[in-house]
C-alpha cells in the first residue's frame, strides 16, 4: 500500500501524528460522517448534501474543505446544464481504524470499492443493546402497512427498529422528523435515496418545478408499490403537516405493496387505529433488564432497588447506571431521580443551571429571546455548554430539555415563581391568543394572581366560542379559585367572575353560570363598561338557553346599544349574531336569516373567517327547518372548511353534529350516524354537554336503525356524562328521555311515560329539537294501536311547525313525516327500511 494510503500514530513524523489525530477527531463529527458515507455511494455537491442531511449550507462546505485537505474527499469541477459545478467524490469507499500494541492506523483503503447503500440510511447502533427479540420478530413478521412501532419516551423504540433492520438485505431510509418538517422536504429526502438506487423519477419531478403534492404523492406511492425498501419514520408524534399524515394513510389503503414502512412515534393517531398493524414497546421484563444492567455492569443489589422503582424503562436503567457508578453513592432510590438530575445540575454554573431550569418549567421550546430575559452575562455561551452535556437540544426556534431531566429539574428548581414570571412575561408581549392562556397560566403559577386576571378580557371571547380547549383554561381558574385572594382591582374580579360564567355555561350547568354573571354585572355597573358589555352578552346567550327569550333579547339589544357607544366592532358583530341565533330559537326564522346573511357578508368584508363560519353555521340551521337542504349543506360545508383550516375543534365538532342533523331530515340515518362519530372523535376534553349531547344524537338514529344494542350503548354513555357532570340543561335531558322511549318501543315495552315526559318538557327544546322530539315520539305513539290517535295529533302538530317554517315547501314537510312514521313503524317489526 502507497505510504499515503496508510497513517499510523506510532510513526517518528509528528505531522503524521497530527494528521492521524486530525482524521480521527473529524470521523468522531456526526455531520461530517454523514457526508463521507454519502459520498461513498455517489458524488453530491453542497446544496444537495445540505438538503439530505438538513444541515446548514455553509456547515456543509467548511466540512467538505477539512475532508478535502485531509485527502478523504476529492472536489471536481464538472460543467451542468451550462453551470460549473463543484461535485465531490469519496476517495475510498471504506476508511478502516485498526488498533493495536502498535498503536492506531488508518487505511484510507483503494478507489474503485463497492458502495455500500444499506447501511448508510440508518441511525447509528445504539452501544448496549439486549434482548427485545420478541419485538424484533414481531417487526420482521407484521403483516400489513404502515407498522407503528410506539411507545412512551425513552422505551427503545428506535434502538429495536434500528437493531432489527441492521442486518436488511433491503434498502433502508432512516427519516427523522420533527416539528416543521414539510411534506415537500420529506419527499426530497426519499427521492435522492431513490435516485441513489437508481430510480430517478421522483427527484426529476421536483428538480423540474413540479408543487402539486397530490401529484407528487402519487409518483412516490407508485414507486414504493413496486419497489422492495423500508422507509422509516422516526419521532412521527412531532409532524404537524397534515400531508405527511395524508401520505401514512394512503400506504395503509394502498393494502399489499413492496415497500415496507415503519413509523416511531409516541402515539398512534386515533384514524390510524385498526387500520395499520402496531407493536406497542413496553418496558423490559425482569430477566431482560437485568442482563442489560450486569452489561453495563450495575451491581444485582441496586438493579434490584431500581427496578422496584422504575421497572424496565432502559433508558432511564442506563442513565441510574452510568451517574450511580460515576458518584459511588447508595442515595435512596426513592429519591434517584432528584438525585440523578441534583448531581447534574451542580456541576453547572449559575448562569446555566438557571437556563436549564427555565427550560424545564416552560413546558414548551424556549425561543433565545426569552432565555435573554434571564439577564444572566453570556447567555449564548450557556445554552451551548448546555447543548454539548446533551442537556437541552434545539427544537425549531426554541430549545427543550430531555423529558426525565425535564420533569425532575422542574421539581428541584429554586424560585420557580420568578421563572414563571419571565416566561409569563415573554407570553403577554407577542399579543396572540394562545399566548395570553400560556400568560395567564404562568402568572398563576408564579402567584401573580391579579396579572393572570388582566390576561382574560383578550380570553373570554375566544374561550366562549371554542376556540381555545376549555381543559387548560378550566385548569388555571381552578388554581385562581383555590386561593385565597385579596383583589386590588374590582374589575379584575369582575372580568374572573365573567370567565367562571363562562367556563360553567360550556358544561351545561345555565344556573351557576348566572350567578357568576350577576356578580359579575354588579362589578361592571359600577367600574367597567366593556366588563358590562360582555356581561349582558353572556346573559342573553345563558337567558336562550333557558328558553327565556324575551329577556335573552332584553339583554342583547342593551349590549348592542353598548357596543355602538363604546365602538366594539367584535362586541356588536357577536352580539348580532347572538340576536340572530335567539330568533331562530324561538322560530322566527325569517328575522334570524336576514341578521345572519348580512352577517356573513360583514365578516367576508372585514376578513373575520372565524366570524364567517359561526353565522354560515347559524343560517344552515336555520336553512335546514325551512327545509332548504341544499342551501344548509352547502353553508354548513363552507363553515366547516374555515373551522378545519383554523384548528377550531370544537366548532369543528358542532358541524359535524349539525350536518348529522341535515342527514337526519334527509332519512339519511347512516350518513347522520357517520358525522356524528367524526363529531366524537375529534371533540377535545372539557366540554360534556357537548359530548353527551353528540352521543345522544348517535343512539337516537342507531336505535331508529334497528340496532338495540349499540344505540342503547351511546344513550347509557350520553347519561353518564350527564351524570358525572351534573349537566342541568334540559335540552338534553329531553333528548335522552326520546332516546330512553325509543330503546323501549324497539323492545316491545311501554314507551308511554318517557314519551309524556319528553312532550311536557318541550318547551326547554329549541325549535328545531321541538319538531325532533315531536316527530319521534309522535311516530312512536302512532305505531302502537291503543296510542295512534294521540300519536295522529302531534305529528299534525309537528306538520303545522314545519309548512309554517318551510313556507312553500309543504310536500317536502309531509316526506319527511311519513319516512319517519315508516322508519319507526318497521323497527319494531324488525323491517328496517
Amino acid at each position: 500500500m502507497a505510504p499515503d494510503d496508510m497513517i499510523s500514530d506510532n510513526s517518528s513524523n509528528e505531522e503524521e501524528r497530527a494528521r492521524s489525530g486530525e482524521i480521527l477527531s473529524t470521523l468522531a463529527d456526526d455531520l461530517s460522517l454523514k457526508i463521507l458515507i454519502i459520498l461513498s455511494s455517489m458524488p453530491s455537491n453542497p446544496r444537495k448534501l445540505s438538503t439530505v442531511l438538513g444541515a446548514d449550507e455553509t456547515a456543509v462546505s467548511r466540512r467538505l474543505s477539512k475532508l478535502e485537505k485531509l485527502g478523504l474527499v476529492e472536489g471536481r469541477w464538472v460543467r451542468r446544464e451550462g453551470v460549473n459545478v463543484k461535485l465531490y467524490y469519496a476517495r475510498s469507499p471504506e476508511i478502516l481504524i485498526r488498533i493495536g500494541a502498535g498503536g492506531v492506523s488508518i487505511d484510507l483503503g483503494k478507489p474503485g470499492g463497492k458502495a455500500a447503500h444499506d447501511l448508510y440510511f440508518l441511525p447509528p447502533p445504539t452501544p448496549v443493546f439486549v434482548g427485545r427479540e420478541s419485538y424484533i420478530d414481531a417487526l420482521k413478521k407484521a403483516v400489513g402497512n404502515p407498522i407503528f412501532v410506539v411507545g412512551i419516551a425513552g422505551i427503545g423504540k428506535t434502538s429495536l427498529v434500528a437493531k432489527a433492520l441492521s442486518d436488511s438485505k433491503i434498502p433502508v431510509l432512516w427519516n427523522q422528523i420533527y416539528r416543521g418538517i414539510t411534506f415537500i422536504q420529506l419527499l426530497r429526502r426519499i427521492s435522492l435515496f431513490l435516485n441513489l438506487l437508481g430510480y430517478s423519477r421522483l427527484l426529476e419531478a421536483l428538480d423540474s418545478g413540479v408543487t402539486d403534492e397530490r401529484l407528487l404523492m402519487n409518483l412516490l406511492l407508485e414507486e414504493l408499490s413496486v419497489r422492495e425498501l423500508v422507509i422509516v419514520i422516526d419521532d412521527y408524534h412531532l409532524n404537524t403537516d397534515p400531508v405527511i399524515h395524508d401520505l401514512v394513510k394512503s400506504v395503509s389503503e394502498l393494502g399489499r405493496i413492496k415497500s415496507k414502512l415503519i413509523i416511531i412515534s409516541r402515539t398512534m393517531p386515533r384514524d390510524c387505529l385498526g387500520r395499520c398493524a402496531s407493536i406497542e414497546v413496553r418496558g423490559m421484563g425482569y430477566g431482560e433488564a437485568r442482563d442489560l444492567a450486569e452489561k453495563v455492569g450495575l451491581p444485582l443489589e441496586d438493579f434490584e432497588r431500581f427496578y422496584r422503582v422504575f421497572g424496565g424503562h432502559p433508558h432511564l436503567l442506563l442513565l441510574y447506571s452510568s451517574l450511580l457508578k460515576s458518584h459511588r453513592s447508595s442515595e435512596a432510590l426513592s429519591k434517584t431521580m432528584e438525585y440523578i438530575v441534583s448531581e447534574v445540575i451542580d456541576s453547572l454554573s449559575p448562569d446555566e443551571r438557571r437556563v436549564l431550569e427555565l427550560i424545564s418549567i416552560a413546558e414548551k421550546p424556549v425561543p433565545f429571546s426569552m432565555i435573554k430575559l434571564l439577564g444572566i452575562s453570556d447567555p449564548k455561551q450557556a445554552v451551548r455548554t448546555l447543548e454539548r452535556m446533551f442537556l437541552v437540544k434545539r427544537l425549531g426556534e426554541g430549545y427543550t430539555a430531555n423529558e426525565l431531566i425535564r420533569e425532575t429539574c422542574a421539581r428541584v428548581t429554586e424560585d420557580p415563581e420568578e421563572l414563571h414570571a419571565i416566561i409569563a412575561s415573554y407570553h403577554r408581549s407577542r399579543g396572540y391568543v394562545e399566548d395570553y392562556l400560556v400568560a395567564m397560566k404562568h402568572y398563576v403559577d408564579a402567584g401573580m394572581y391579579e396579572e393572570a386576571a388582566e390576561m382574560l378580557p383578550k380570553l373570554v371571547e375566544s374561550i366562549s366560542q371554542g376556540k381555545i380547549g376549555l381543559h387548560l383554561y378550566n385548569e388555571v381558574l381552578n388554581k385562581i379559585s383555590r386561593n385565597t385572594i385579596r383583589w386590588k382591582s374590582p374589575t379584575n374580579l369582575g372580568w374572573f367572575e365573567l370567565a367562571l360564567a363562562i367556563v360553567e355555561k360550556l358544561r351545561g350547568d345555565p344556573w351557576s353560570s348566572l350567578d357568576h354573571l350577576e356578580r359579575a354585572r354588579e362589578i361592571g355597573e359600577a367600574y367597567s363598561k366593556r366588563l358590562l358589555l360582555r356581561v349582558k352578552i353572556e346573559m342573553g346567550i345563558i337567558y336562550r338557553h333557558l328558553d327565556r327569550y324575551e329577556e335573552s333579547l332584553r339583554e342583547l339589544n342593551q349590549a348592542l346599544r353598548m357596543s355602538m357607544e363604546l365602538r366594539d366592532r367584535e362586541a356588536r358583530d357577536s352580539v348580532l349574531y347572538n340576536i340572530a341565533a335567539t330568533y331562530q330559537q324561538m322560530g322566527d326564522l325569517e328575522k334570524a336569516v336576514e341578521i345572519l346573511e348580512h352577517l356573513v357578508k360583514r365578516y367576508m368584508v372585514f376578513g373575520n373567517r372565524f366570524g364567517e363560519a359561526l353565522a354560515r353555521g347559524w343560517l344552515s340551521m336555520a336553512y335546514r327547518v325551512m327545509l332548504r337542504y341544499g342551501d344548509s349543506i352547502d353553508s354548513l360545508k363552507t363553515a366547516m372548511k374555515i373551522f378545519e383550516d383554523l384548528g377550531a375543534k370544537h366548532s369543528l365538532a358542532i358541524g359535524y353534529k349539525e350536518m348529522a342533523s341535515t342527514l337526519f331530515m334527509l332519512a339519511d340515518l347512516k350518513g347522520s350516524v357517520e358525522m356524528l362519530e367524526k363529531a366524537a372523535t375529534i371533540l377535545g376534553p372539557g366540554y360534556p354537554y357537548l359530548e353527551a349531547s353528540i352521543y345522544i344524537d348517535m343512539s337516537i338514529s342507531k336505535l331508529l336503525l334497528g340496532d338495540l344494542e349499540a344505540g342503547e350503548r351511546d344513550l347509557n354513555k350520553a347519561e353518564e356524562i350527564m351524570t358525572n357532570n351534573k349537566i342541568k340543561m334540559g335540552e338534553p335531558l329531553v333528548l335522552a328521555r326520546t332516546g330512553r322511549a325509543l330503546a323501549r318501543y324497539l323492545r316491545g315495552e311501554d314507551p308511554s311515560e318517557d314519551v309524556a315526559w319528553s312532550l311536557g318538557n318541550i318547551h326547554k327544546c329549541s325549535f328545531y329539537r321541538k319538531i325532533y322530539v315531536m316527530v319521534i315520539c309522535g311516530a312512536i305513539l302512532w305505531s302502537i294501536d291503543s296510542m295512534k290517535k294521540r300519536g295522529e295529533d302531534i305529528l299534525a302538530q309537528t306538520l303545522d311547525m314545519l309548512e309554517k317554517a318551510a313556507k312553500g315547501r309543504e310536500g317536502e314537510a309531509r316526506l319527511f313525516i311519513e319516512r319517519l312514521k315508516k322508519q319507526i313503524s318497521s323497527i319494531r317489526k324488525g323491517k328496517n327500511l
